[in-house]
């Protein structure tokens, strides 16, 4: 029987290839698609179901998004990561691991201004298919998570400074979770209409 992992990993991939090929090219051709990303210094905690053992992990990671955006009323698209980075045990690694491990997520999020053209409280969720590198034994680990963040985005001129306190979840496979707690900053460049309500702050 196919691992039901597995299976998840390759149905949420399926939609994210589908959502490209459908719904990008439509959206670009209204010309607010934008590619976005943000730094994260993420706390992890990771428990090995396999091995039944904990290990907390700390280190830089990245978040790239590829997305329809109204500037500072909403976002809406894809989201993959990390382009560079990895996570490094505080202690020594459990059995099975190596001392760094790589989070991989690809699937949706959504960033939303409760206040638009005001002011630059946001929401943001997400959605994600995930593969965690443990450079071991263990080999890779399949599964699926949610994103859940809160922040404040400042626009300075054309750029827009945007701290960030986000949580994600993962369920992976062999009875393994993944919690993370995952600050990060994001510096935006936008294009603005010169009678928009932003060019007037």
């Amino acid at each position: 029987m196919e691992n039901p992992f597995y299976q998840l990993w390759k149905t949420s991939s399926l939609v994210i290839l589908t959502f490209l090929i459908a719904y990008l090219p439509a959206v670009a051709e209204a010309g607010n698609v934008r590619l976005r990303a943000r730094e994260h210094f993420e706390w992890l905690s990771i428990k090995y179901g396999a091995v039944n053992d904990t290990e907390r992990y700390f280190g830089l990671t990245n978040t790239i998004n590829l997305w329809y955006e109204e500037p500072f009323q909403y976002a809406l698209g894809l989201a993959f990561g990390p382009v560079i980075g990895s996570a490094k045990s505080r202690d020594s690694a459990p059995t099975g691991t190596d001392s760094k491990v790589r989070l991989w997520n690809i699937g949706f999020e959504g960033k939303y201004f409760f206040f638009p053209d005001k002011h630059g409280l946001f929401g943001r969720i997400g959605l994600t298919a995930n593969i965690l590198d443990t450079r071991g034994s263990l080999g890779n680990l399949l599964g699926g998570g949610y994103y859940l963040g809160v922040g404040w985005e400042a626009r300075i001129w054309k750029l827009g400074v945007a701290p960030e306190l986000a949580f994600r979840h993962v369920i992976l496979e062999q009875s393994s979770q993944l919690f993370a707690f995952t600050p990060s900053i994001g510096l935006h460049f936008y294009v603005l209409p010169k009678n928009s309500q932003e060019s007037k702050d």
